[in-house]
C-alpha cells in the first residue's frame, strides 16, 4: 500500500532493512562500503557517497565504475597518448633533415614529399621527430618538439610510432604474432612450440643442439687452435655478429680445411703462439709454412715434438725458403700450468702461419 514520503512525494513502497530475492541475493545499503561478505550477486548502497557494489565469488565486493569515473580514466589516457596529424612517410636511417631543391617535391624512403605534407624522420642525431616540407624553399620544419605519447600514423607503411622519453620514436602496433613471425624467420626456426634446430649438415655441429652450441662448434673446429672454442666469435654474442665472424674467418681457411691444415694470423712482429695442445705424454709432428704477410716470402718446415715428465724436446727438419724472412725461428715449448705444448712462430714481420699438428698421447 502507498505511504506517506517527503512533503510532495508519494512513496509507493519503503524496505527498512532490506531485500532479499529467493532467500539468497541480498539488496542493502548502509553508511560506507561494506565489510559483511554476502551471497554471490549481492548489492549494496553506500549511503554517504551514492556508490554502488555488487558482491563477486572471487574478489568479494566491488565497486562499479559510474559515469563520472569512466569520463575521467578515459581523460588521463587521452592526456597520456597525444595524436598527432598523419605523416606521408617515415625515415628511419637519416641522421640529418635533407633538404630540397626550391620549388621541387623531395623523395623521402622513395615517396614523393610535396609541399605542406609531413614526414617523421626518427634517426635523426638533433631533434627527431615530424617535419613539414616547404616546396617553395625546399625545407623541412619541425613541426614541434616531441612529449612522451606523441603518437603519428604512417600514411604509406600503415605504422603508428609513438615517442618515449628514453627510447625516441618507436614502432608501437605492431602485435606480438607479427614480431613472432618475424623472429622465427630470422633465426630459421621451422615451426611453433617446443622444437629444436635441424642442421642440414653435421659434420660438426650436433643434430638438435641449440644456435649458440652450434656456433662455438664451428668456431672450435676451424679456429687457428683446433679444440679450443671462441678463437672468432665471441660468449653470449649476437648470433647475427657471430655467423658474420665466422663467415670472414672461413674466407681465409676454407681453402686449407680440406687439406687438415689450419691458419694463424698474425697480427705483430715478434713471438707467435700459433698452436696450444694438450699433452702429458707422447710425440707430435707439425707440418708448417710461414709467410711473411707483407711480401711474397715463404718458409716450409717441419717439427717433431717429444712431450715427457712436463718438458719437451724438438727437432727441426726439412726447412725450405723461396727467400729468407728475416728473424724467422721455429720451436716448441711446454706450459706446465695447463700441460700443452706450445708452438712458436718468432720472426722480425708479421706472419701468417698454415699448419698441420698430428699426434701420438700416451697420456
Amino acid at each position: 500500500m502507498a505511504t506517506t514520503g517527503p512533503v510532495g512525494q508519494i512513496s509507493l513502497f519503503q524496505i527498512l532493512q532490506g531485500l532479499n530475492i529467493d532467500g539468497d541475493i541480498t539488496v542493502t545499503h548502509g553508511n560506507g562500503a561494506p565489510v559483511v561478505s554476502a551471497p554471490v550477486g549481492s548489492v549494496y548502497l553506500d549511503d554517504t557517497n551514492g556508490i554502488i557494489y555488487v558482491y563477486n565469488a572471487t574478489s568479494g565486493w566491488l565497486s562499479v565504475a559510474s559515469e563520472s569515473y569512466v569520463a575521467a580514466q578515459i581523460a588521463t589516457l587521452n592526456s597520456q597518448l597525444t595524436w598527432l596529424a598523419p605523416v606521408e612517410t617515415v625515415d628511419t636511417t637519416l641522421t640529418a633533415v635533407p633538404t630540397g631543391t626550391a620549388g621541387d617535391p623531395i623523395t623521402v624512403d622513395t615517396v614523393s614529399i610535396t609541399n605542406g605534407e609531413t614526414v617523421l624522420f626518427t634517426a635523426l642525431t638533433t631533434d627527431p621527430g615530424v617535419y613539414t616540407y616547404d616546396e617553395t624553399t625546399g625545407i623541412f620544419t619541425e613541426v614541434a618538439t616531441p612529449t612522451a605519447g606523441d603518437t603519428t600514423y604512417v600514411i604509406a607503411t600503415g605504422q603508428q610510432f609513438t615517442y618515449s622519453e628514453s627510447s625516441g620514436w618507436v614502432l608501437s602496433n605492431l602485435t606480438t604474432v607479427d614480431e613472432l613471425s618475424y623472429i622465427r624467420a630470422f633465426i630459421g626456426k621451422a615451426a611453433s612450440g617446443s622444437t629444436t634446430p635441424d642442421y642440414t649438415s653435421t659434420d660438426v655441429v650436433v643434430q638438435g643442439s641449440n644456435l649458440v652450441t652450434s656456433i662455438s662448434a664451428l668456431d672450435a673446429s676451424i679456429g687457428p687452435e683446433s679444440g679450443d672454442a671462441l678463437v672468432y666469435t665471441t660468449a653470449d654474442g649476437a648470433l647475427r655478429a657471430n655467423i658474420a665472424a665466422l663467415d670472414v674467418a672461413l674466407q681465409t681457411t676454407a681453402s686449407n680445411a680440406s687439406s687438415g691444415f689450419e691458419t694463424y694470423t698474425g697480427t705483430a712482429s715478434g713471438v707467435n703462439n700459433v698452436s696450444s695442445l694438450a699433452i702429458t705424454e707422447g710425440v707430435i709432428k707439425y707440418v708448417v709454412l710461414v709467410a711473411d704477410t707483407n711480401s711474397s716470402l715463404y718458409t716450409s718446415v717441419e717439427v717433431l715434438a717429444l712431450v715427457s715428465n712436463a718438458s719437451v724436446v724438438y727437432t727441426v727438419y726439412g726447412q725450405l725458403n723461396n727467400e729468407a724472412i728475416t728473424g724467422f725461428q721455429i720451436g716448441v715449448v711446454y706450459d706446465t700450468t695447463n700441460d700443452t705444448a706450445i708452438l712458436q712462430v718468432t720472426a722480425d714481420v708479421v706472419v701468417t702461419v698454415y699448419f698441420q699438428a698430428k699426434s701420438i698421447l700416451v697420456n
